[in-house]
């Protein structure tokens, strides 16, 4: 246990930076969205889509942001972090076996473990296969009870067998509000080593359709690859 705390501890530090470099605190007009609905839940989930707010809260503050998503397990993602006035903060590139987080207006980026790039994104590091199944509610059809490095998730249901609650060594989450009656999570709060954090999706699709060439890395080409330093840097100065 006190490995694993050593290990998660410089990940929430750099959270912290991150929140407050990247996430900027934004003034969320929650009453004008309308609360995502759901007719069905395919048993087969393939893709996720959608648009969602982030609250988090560490040692070094608090931070508010909105990102758009596209989930396609186990190892494709897009991620778009915006701010109020919808110009692109920075992106999640995940394809191929490889991940990068992309700064598009300087045409640059940094290349990542999958855990490390949801790591400065969410605060605790997670596989996209994880955070499919922790939105979706559907741990069992991904096989993800086990986890290679992290051990053993000791998961919790509720009365109608719907996902309620997670914990993994000092890693946990519950989900506060479902959409309607299926097991997808509308507002789920997370946990770990000191930094919390709060998800509310605004608008989700399961295997909708998904653009074409979403997942090249093509346009690596055009970008100039930069240390993590490097990145946060810019990242902060951009506040």
């Amino acid at each position: 246990m006190s490995e694993s705390r050593s290990r998660l501890r410089p990940s929430v530090k750099r959270w912290g930076f991150l929140s407050l470099a990247l996430l900027i605190s934004l003034i969320p007009l929650f009453h004008c969205v309308p609360p995502p609905t759901l007719t069905s839940v395919p048993a087969t989930i393939e893709t996720v889509q959608g648009y969602a707010s982030l609250k988090t809260i560490t040692g070094e503050g608090s931070a508010r942001s909105r990102f758009s998503f596209v989930f396609n397990p186990p190892d494709k993602a897009w991620i778009e972090v915006t701010d109020i006035l919808q110009r692109t903060l920075f992106r999640v590139h995940m394809a191929e076996g490889k991940s990068f987080l992309l700064i598009p207006s300087k045409k640059v980026f940094w290349k990542g473990r999958e855990d490390e790039i949801m790591n400065h994104l969410f605060g605790f590091p997670l596989r996209l296969e994880e955070m499919t199944a922790l939105i979706c509610g559907r741990w069992d059809t991904r096989g993800l009870f086990l986890t290679e490095a992290d051990g053993e998730w000791r998961l919790n249901e509720d009365a109608s067998g719907r996902i309620v609650s997670g914990e993994r060594n000092n890693l946990s989450f519950e989900v506060q509000e479902f959409i309607e009656k299926s097991p997808v999570a509308r507002v789920f709060v997370f946990s770990s080593s000191g930094a919390w954090g709060r998800v509310k999706i605004l608008r989700i699709d399961i295997n909708a359709p998904l653009k074409p060439d979403l997942f090249s890395s093509a346009f690596l080409s055009a970008f100039t690859e930069l240390s993590w330093e490097q990145i946060l840097e810019l990242l902060n100065s951009d506040r």
